[in-house]
């Protein structure tokens, strides 16, 4: 994927901190959480097409919220996929998730909620 966006976008990231204000680094705690078993999730279940559907496109929505723009676009690419049935490589496909969660925890690891 030779996608440009920045890995995190920090505008949406900082909109989220002063929505939730005192409950942001909670929630940030749990956007983390939610992510990483939606993909351990879709570890377990790499050829049952309705699910695939269904976790991909469940993990668009933390990761937009958290400003993970690419990990977001990419969930959506594989959401539409795998609803058509037509995601060839299904471990490409969760490597490359895993891939990009992986620059979210490192583009944020001194990121202080």
């Amino acid at each position: 994927m030779n996608d440009m966006t920045a890995v995190i976008d920090f505008t949406q990231l900082e909109r989220l901190k002063a929505d939730l204000e005192e409950d942001f680094a909670e929630v940030y705690e749990v956007i983390f959480h939610s992510i990483s078993e939606i993909l351990d999730e879709l570890s377990n279940h790499p050829h049952e097409p309705e699910t695939l559907t269904r976790l991909f496109h469940s993990l668009k929505s933390p990761a937009r919220s958290l400003g993970a723009t690419r990990l977001a676009n990419q969930a959506e690419q594989f959401e539409k996929q795998a609803d058509k049935r037509e995601v060839k490589n299904v471990d490409g496909a969760l490597e490359q998730l895993h891939r990009l969660y992986a620059e979210v925890k490192h583009e944020l690891k001194d990121y202080a909620p």
